[in-house]
């Protein structure tokens, strides 16, 4: 999934869970904590960022990785030099 379909995903959930009245939105808040299973981060945001591969900070995409926190691959751009 890209960023783009990600993120009108993202609103058409905002959008409906906007619209419910308060005990609609109570049924899938417990139907959401009763099915909660715990992701890693990395398998959260790894998959966008292969997507669209580029810095946060100046949108370059030179790019080498550098490190790892836990899981997740850390990488440092080539032009502004900021780690992320």
């Amino acid at each position: 999934m890209n960023t783009k379909s990600f993120v009108q995903n993202l609103n058409q959930i905002t959008a409906a869970l906007i619209s419910m009245t308060p005990a609609q939105r109570e049924v899938v808040h417990q139907s959401i904590r009763e099915s909660q299973v715990e992701l890693p981060t990395n398998e959260l945001f790894q998959p966008i960022f292969d997507t669209s591969s580029s810095c946060p900070h100046c949108t370059s995409t030179h790019l080498r990785k550098w490190g790892k926190s836990g899981e997740t691959q850390r990488y440092r751009c080539n032009h502004c030099a900021k780690t992320f």
